[in-house]
């Protein structure tokens, strides 16, 4: 009996404890869903098929239950419910909110719980691996934590491309130029 209890408790172990690892990750999304963050970011994305990088930096401010806007160099992203806005040298370009970007404004904007939408597997103390429920072009999203905040995201598709944010405390940030 006593064997048996002992293994019924090595059974709900890891299964509890990556309960509360995906609410703790949930929570800290939370916070950025509900409270307007400014943040400072760089960014690098890898194309699957040529190899080819860009790596490029900017803030990001997070207004709460709304929408996320990027801002680059030259060019500045709205992302909102349904729709992607990319101004960037004079114009203006509407494209339906897909891929990455939608991840993006699901995870920090979304009206749903991160755990709705994806399954959240704990890889280490501070680094999630998140796979989507529904059909996606996203193969996996990995999130590494800080102290209680995202430190970096790393988004891949099913094509191989990558697309990794490092984000820096907000007061060593400057204005994109």
């Amino acid at each position: 009996m006593k064997v048996l209890r002992a293994l019924a408790v090595l059974l709900v172990l890891p299964i509890l404890s990556s309960i509360c690892f995906a609410d703790g990750l949930k929570q800290i999304f939370d916070v950025y869903k509900h409270k307007s963050i400014h943040l400072c970011f760089s960014q690098k994305s890898i194309n699957g098929m040529s190899g080819q990088t860009i790596e490029k930096s900017g803030t990001l401010k997070i207004v709460a239950n709304k929408k996320l806007i990027f801002s680059y160099k030259n060019e500045k992203l709205v992302i909102d419910d349904f729709k992607a806005v990319d101004y960037k040298d004079n114009e203006t370009q509407v494209y339906k909110l897909t891929g990455f970007d939608k991840v993006l404004f699901l995870m920090f904007v979304g009206k749903k719980d991160l755990d709705e939408l994806f399954k959240i597997k704990d890889v280490d103390n501070n680094t999630y691996r998140l796979f989507p429920k529904y059909q996606s072009s996203i193969d996996c999203v990995s999130v590494k934590l800080d102290n209680d905040t995202v430190k970096e995201l790393q988004i891949s598709d099913i094509y191989a491309n990558k697309t990794i944010y490092t984000f820096n405390a907000s007061n060593s940030c400057r204005a994109p130029k």
